[in-house]
């Protein structure tokens, strides 16, 4: 996973100018690209210094489309992490082991604030029963 926020840079036309810039966004997976979920950070038309538009691109087609091509991806890295940590157990029986995931649009933390992934697995002993946690650290939305 990704320690850092997802940003995309590209080239848009901007629907006020009506001409193509270069574009840089921050993208939230768990909001809507509409309601917080793309930022604009950088834009050629500002000589990529500070934004101070009303960043109406994040509206467009092309916006949302980046955007959703950001969530897919964070979907696919949940689903890697997930399918390493699956263990079978009855809801109602005590585990051997608890563990508990803080998952914001950074990624997924350990209970020590370290970034899960390649270099940081969880690890889990063959055969016991496991309940795992997570725990949002904000609003989700999309189609998890």
């Amino acid at each position: 996973m990704e320690k850092e926020t997802p940003h995309v840079t590209t080239e848009m036309e901007c629907p006020v100018l009506h001409k193509k810039e270069e574009i840089g966004f921050d993208v939230n997976v768990f909001r809507g690209p509409d309601h917080g979920g793309l930022d604009v950070t950088t834009c050629s038309e500002f000589n990529h210094g500070e934004v101070t538009c009303g960043q109406y691109c994040i509206h467009t087609q092309d916006a949302h489309e980046l955007h959703e091509k950001e969530v897919q991806k964070f979907q696919r890295e949940l689903v890697k992490i997930g399918l390493n940590v699956l263990a079978a157990a009855d809801a109602h029986s005590n585990p051997d082991l608890e563990i508990t995931v803080r998952v914001n649009q950074k990624g997924f933390f350990d209970e020590r604030n370290k970034a899960l992934g390649p270099t940081n697995p969880l690890k889990i002993p063959t055969g016991k029963v496991v309940r795992l946690t997570f725990v949002f650290d904000e609003d989700t939305a999309g189609n998890f």
